[in-house]
C-alpha cells in the first residue's frame, strides 16, 4: 500500500474543488452545500484547511464510551403496570429507569418501586407538579422502610423546566443529579437550544448555595432527525461546557454527564421507518458522546408497544455487545466533516453566550487527554485504544487525497 500511494501526489483544497466544478459542469459547487437549518451551511468538501478546532479527543477525564441504557417509563394511573414494565426492563438489561408522573403519595412509589433495587441502577422522576420537595420526602421514606443507604441513591427529580434544583441535596440524597435541560421546544435550531442549555447552566451554578450542589451536574440533550448534527451538537456541548469551566474560578465544574434523549417529534408516523430510524439516531447520541440514553418508544407503535420497547432497548445492547461503540472515546474525533461542523455550533453559540469566539488553542491544552488509554483487540486481532490522537495519523497516508481524483480516496471519516 505504501508503495501505491507513492505514486501519486497530494491533493490540495484548491485541486479538488477544481475537478468538481469540472464535474459538474458549470454548476456552482455550493448548490451542494447541505443546510440542515437556516443557520447552518456545511460543505460536502471538507479537508484539513476546514477544521479551525482542531481538537483532540473530548475524554472529560474518561478511561472509556460508556453509556447507562436508559429506558423511559410513562406511569400514567397503573402504577402496578408502571413496575411490571420497569422490572422487565432491567430484566433486559436497563441500567437507569426515568419515570413520567404527575406526583405520588408514598403508596404510589410502594407499588411504583416494589423489587427495584434502588442502589444497583440510576433512578430518575420527571414530575409535573412543581413541588419536589414533597416527592423527595416520600421517595427518602420509601427507601428508610427498605433500609437502603442513601448514600447508594443515584436519582433525580426533574420537571418540564428542568433547570436543577438547589435544595435537594439537602434532602438526605449526596448523590442526587441535578439535572440541566434546554426550555426550548426540541425542534428549536441546534445553535438556540446550545444557548439555552448552556445559560441555564450558567445560572444555576451562579444561585447555587455551596460547590457540593454542583458536583453532580448533567446537562440533558434532545436528539433531532439528523444524524452529523447530533455528533456534532454534543461535541459542541461538551468543548462548551470547557470554556464554562474556563471562564469559572471554580473547577468543581468540570465533573459533568451528559444525556441524551429521543423526544417525541424525533418520530414520523410511519412505524416500519421509525423502527429503523432508532438505530442510527442511538449512533449518534453515543458517537457524541453521551454518557446516558434514554429512547422512547414512537407514539406509532401503539399496536405492539411491546415489540417497540425491546428494539428500543436491545439496539443499545447491540451497540455495546456487538459494535463495541464502549469502548473508544469520541470516535467522530478528526473527522473533516464532522469537526467542522462542530467548529460552526461552538463559535455561533460562544459569541452568543461569551460574546466572544473560543480560543481553541488554550482548549486544546486543556482537553489533552493524559492518562494510558486502555486497549482491546477485534476478533481479527487489531488492536484498538481507548482514545486516539494525531500522533496515531503520523503514519496516515491515504490523508493527502480526495474523491474524484486518483487514487480516490478520502479520510479520515467518522
Amino acid at each position: 500500500m505504501a508503495h501505491l500511494f507513492s505514486e501519486f501526489k497530494g491533493v490540495t483544497k484548491e485541486e479538488w474543488l477544481a475537478q468538481v466544478k469540472k464535474d459538474l459542469k458549470g454548476q456552482s459547487w455550493r448548490n451542494l452545500d447541505w443546510m440542515p437549518q437556516p443557520s447552518l451551511r456545511v460543505s460536502p468538501f471538507a479537508d484539513t484547511s476546514d477544521i479551525e478546532s482542531d481538537l483532540p479527543a473530548i475524554t472529560r477525564g474518561r478511561l472509556q464510551n460508556s453509556w447507562e441504557i436508559g429506558v423511559p417509563i410513562f406511569v400514567g394511573q397503573d402504577y402496578q403496570v408502571a413496575n411490571q414494565y420497569a422490572l422487565e426492563a432491567l430484566q433486559g438489561g436497563a441500567e437507569s429507569l426515568l419515570f413520567f408522573l404527575e406526583n405520588a403519595d408514598v403508596e404510589d412509589l410502594k407499588q411504583l418501586l416494589t423489587g427495584i433495587k434502588l442502589e444497583l441502577i440510576t433512578t430518575h422522576f420527571h414530575l409535573q407538579t412543581r413541588d419536589r420537595g414533597q416527592f423527595l420526602e416520600n421517595l427518602r421514606t420509601i427507601i428508610d422502610q427498605t433500609k437502603i443507604n442513601t448514600e447508594k441513591i443515584c436519582c433525580s427529580i426533574r420537571g418540564d423546566v428542568s433547570q436543577g434544583n438547589t435544595e435537594l441535596p439537602g434532602k438526605g440524597f449526596p448523590k442526587i443529579e441535578q439535572v440541566i435541560s434546554t426550555t426550548l421546544d426540541s425542534d428549536t435550531e441546534t445553535i438556540e437550544q446550545l444557548e439555552d442549555l448552556i445559560n441555564n447552566a450558567r445560572r444555576f451554578i451562579s444561585s447555587a448555595p455551596s460547590e457540593k450542589t454542583c458536583s453532580n451536574l448533567t446537562l440533558s440533550v434532545p436528539i433531532g432527525k439528523y444524524y452529523f448534527l447530533n455528533i456534532a451538537k454534543l461535541r459542541a456541548l461538551q468543548v462548551l461546557w470547557q470554556q464554562v469551566n474556563l471562564n469559572s474560578q471554580n473547577k468543581v465544574y468540570t465533573v459533568l454527564k451528559v444525556e441524551a434523549f429521543f423526544p417525541r417529534n424525533v418520530f414520523i408516523e410511519s412505524a416500519d421507518q421509525n423502527l429503523i430510524i432508532t438505530a442510527p439516531l442511538a449512533m449518534s447520541a453515543i458517537i457524541g458522546g453521551a454518557q446516558r440514553l434514554f429512547i422512547r418508544p414512537p407514539d406509532s407503535a401503539s399496536e405492539n408497544v411491546s415489540f417497540a420497547r425491546g428494539i428500543a432497548q436491545n439496539v443499545q445492547h447491540i451497540m455495546k455487545m456487538e459494535c463495541g461503540l464502549n469502548r473508544v472515546i469520541d470516535p467522530a474525533a478528526g473527522s473533516y466533516y464532522i469537526e467542522s461542523l462542530t467548529g460552526q455550533l461552538v463559535q455561533a453559540v460562544a459569541r452568543k453566550v461569551f460574546k466572544s469566539p473560543v480560543d481553541f488553542k488554550h482548549l486544546r491544552e486543556q482537553l489533552t487527554f493524559d492518562e494510558q488509554p486502555m486497549e482491546w483487540n477485534t476478533p481479527e486481532d487489531i488492536e484498538v485504544k481507548s482514545v486516539f490522537s494525531m500522533k496515531d495519523l503520523q503514519h496516515g497516508n491515504h490523508l493527502h487525497f480526495a474523491a474524484g481524483i486518483p487514487p480516490y480516496l478520502r479520510g479520515p471519516y467518522s
